[in-house]
């Protein structure tokens, strides 16, 4: 998160938010599909995870500097 500060701390701030609540989430759904030796799902939701922590990098980017 240090370095999205550079970017403003409204970028960072929300960012910050998004990805603990994204990664909340996500960790939980992947720790039981994990024990449950379900790889082909967990490794499904490790790539939701990502794009939804790009969707979040671009939307955010939108937001505050009105890129895009």
């Amino acid at each position: 998160m240090i370095p999205l500060l550079l970017l403003g701390w409204k970028f960072a701030l929300l960012n910050g938010a998004i990805h603990f609540v994204v990664d909340y989430n996500t960790s939980r759904v992947t720790s039981r599909l994990w024990q449950e030796k379900r790889v082909h799902d967990f490794f499904v939701v490790v790539g939701f995870d990502q794009l939804l922590h790009s969707i979040t990098l671009l939307g955010t980017a939108h937001w505050v500097f009105h890129w895009f």
